[in-house]
């Protein structure tokens, strides 16, 4: 189930870094993370390549947690609406996952 999650949430961070990154928008329809709106613009998307995948590594497990990451655009909030919906989906199977396995363990002790 870790494998799983870590495995989703990089998918996550990859579709919204291809999402979010779009280098021929005007500057008012670009994307702006929570943490620079009191600026009006990014510098983002022109750091290193690792500030950028931890950035979006964080905002995909904030989609996980179904967060808000403030999308701009109808594609960037479709995108972003389908990701919280599958990870809604994700949250629940691995919930369920959890409980199955405590049950289990349950039985194995009134057993004994």
């Amino acid at each position: 189930m870790v494998f799983f999650l870590i495995l989703y949430i990089h998918v996550l961070a990859c579709l919204l870094w291809w999402t979010f990154n779009n280098p021929n928008a005007p500057e008012e329809n670009k994307w702006v993370p929570e943490v620079d709106f009191i600026y009006g613009e990014t510098k983002l998307f022109s750091e290193s390549p690792s500030k950028q995948y931890l950035s979006m590594l964080y905002h995909a497990i904030m989609v996980f947690g179904l967060n808000e990451v403030a999308p701009v655009k109808e594609k960037e909030m479709i995108v972003v609406v389908i990701m919280m919906i599958l990870s809604a989906m994700a949250n629940a199977y691995i919930f369920g996952e959890m409980a199955v396995l405590v049950q289990e363990m349950d039985k194995k002790d009134i057993e004994f």
